[in-house]
């Protein structure tokens, strides 16, 4: 393990992206606090750094990467308690169409320990990602994300994305998992990213 917080390897990892993104510096105090709410990780894992100095990477205006939260982006506390947080995995990751990435600590029943999985809007299913969360964010910043989501994305979906607020996500009826979701003419309007993931959380304990 390096010596060094992880921190300066995510700046560097941001000034080499091949995604366009945005990452926003945490409030010193808010950080503080995300750091001490993840028990045993520390600023010498790309997570704590996140934690401890992002408010939220937003990648491609589509991808909310978490870290404390600010400037209206909710952060890992946020998603990581109540009745929409994961027993035995980390919220680390939202789409803007509520898809979930987290870290399965044990509670998923897909993937290895420590490995980050993926909860898919358009299946309702979990996806193991095969990778950990150090090499997760990196993905997000110089992966394909075009081919990843290329499924889900629609014809102008940029524009509305990009017109989103801070916090906000897209809710689509009928939803991405739905037969007529996937043919026909679909409504889309924002909502909270937070309800975005709540509404699909639900239906995949209902019908996944």
């Amino acid at each position: 393990m390096s010596d060094d917080p992880a921190w300066p390897l995510v700046q560097r990892w941001s000034a080499e992206a091949a995604n366009p993104h945005q990452l926003l510096p945490a409030d010193d105090e808010a950080g503080a606090a995300a750091l001490a709410a993840l028990a045993g990780v520390t600023e010498w894992s790309v997570l704590g750094a996140l934690a401890r100095r992002c408010a939220a990477l937003r990648v491609d205006d589509w991808l909310l990467v978490l870290g404390a939260g600010g400037g209206g982006h909710p952060g890992l506390t946020d998603f990581n308690r109540g009745e929409d947080a994961l027993a035995g995995a980390l919220i680390v990751g939202v789409d803007v169409l509520g898809g979930g990435f987290a870290v399965n600590g044990g509670g998923l029943r897909v993937g290895e320990e420590g490995e980050v999985c993926y909860l898919a809007p358009d299946s309702l299913e979990w996806e193991p990602c095969e990778i950990g969360h150090a090499a997760w964010v990196g993905w997000t910043l110089g992966g394909p994300l075009d081919r990843f989501y290329e499924s889900v994305r629609w014809e102008g979906w940029r524009d509305l994305a990009a017109a989103l607020e801070p916090g906000q996500g897209i809710a689509a009826y009928p939803p991405p998992w739905s037969r007529e979701g996937r043919a026909g003419d679909v409504d889309r309007r924002p909502v909270p990213l937070r309800e975005a993931w709540g509404v699909l959380l639900t239906a995949n304990r209902q019908l996944g």
